[in-house]
């Protein structure tokens, strides 16, 4: 690919980025007006008093417990720094909920064409030609229609409007790249290039799993993609070792773990023994 078409193809997902932000900065820019609520609002931002200082003993201080059976010290971090540049104005707070939005938008984006890149160079034949400016630009219209049906989608709604369900945006604020990070890492594998491209793909993964604790998904999204997507046996024995510590870590916190998923634990006694009775093992 020559220098004047790869130039054009940057212009092409520069455009594609913009559209994306746009349509979801337009379509969400009406959250702007918006006032506090009194579900979990008060609990997580104005009537909290940990999320009022952005001091050195403060910050350690939401490094250092739960709120509300939750390790989320990132996400309780992002309420203060808002309190400290905005106040107790909300317009500030739903203002970055909604850039925190358009940058997942544009994520996805991102991440789609990654992964249409790295499927193609998986199917590709060594030197077979191809018009990879004519599929660039066909894999951009493609993923913006998807980025943008992902950022308009109704489910996002409540994410985006609700100050304090900050903790979904945040988490896929850093699990996206950090997936993208990791394709970039497999792409380099063998390299001196790859291992920047590991540890970057690791300090997200923690920084999402701060942020929200779904994102310990994280280490099985990894083995399906280089299982399911990338079609290459997983090499995955030394990286799961060190996510398995960070998820020990967070669970050796019995508080950090949500109610639902002890409650699925007490109540999982009943299945077990239906299960063990039929010769399954649980």
């Amino acid at each position: 690919m020559g220098r004047e078409e790869l130039i054009a193809l940057r212009r092409i997902r520069i455009l594609a980025a913009s559209v994306v932000a746009l349509a979801t900065i337009s379509l969400y820019s009406a959250t702007l007006g918006h006032k506090f609520v009194n579900w979990d609002d008060d609990a997580y931002v104005y009537a909290n008093p940990t999320v009022q200082s952005l001091s050195p003993r403060a910050v350690a201080r939401l490094f250092s417990s739960f709120y509300y059976y939750a390790y989320i010290p990132v996400t309780m971090l992002s309420h203060a720094a808002d309190v400290a540049m905005w106040g107790m104005k909300p317009r500030g707070h739903h203002l970055t909920n909604v850039l925190l939005h358009t940058a997942n938008a544009v994520w996805v984006l991102f991440l789609g064409l990654a992964l249409i890149a790295s499927r193609r160079g998986t199917r590709a034949r060594p030197g077979a030609p191809g018009p990879a400016t004519r599929h660039e630009v066909a894999a951009a219209i493609g993923m913006s229609v998807a980025a943008v049906l992902f950022s308009v989608h109704p489910l996002r709604a409540e994410s985006v409007s609700w100050v304090s369900d900050r903790k979904d945006l945040l988490c896929a604020f850093v699990f996206l790249p950090g997936v993208l990070a990791y394709l970039q890492h497999a792409s380099r594998r063998g390299t001196s290039g790859a291992r920047p491209w590991y540890v970057a793909s690791f300090v997200l993964f923690l920084l999402a799993s701060l942020s929200k604790l779904i994102a310990t998904m994280f280490p099985a999204v990894l083995l399906l993609l280089d299982w399911l997507w990338l079609e290459r046996p997983p090499h995955h024995a030394k990286a799961l070792y060190n996510y398995a510590i960070v998820l020990d870590q967070l669970g050796r916190h019995e508080e950090a773990i949500p109610a639902m998923i002890r409650a699925a634990r007490i109540g999982s006694k009943d299945a077990q023994e239906a299960l063990t009775s039929r010769g399954l093992a649980w």
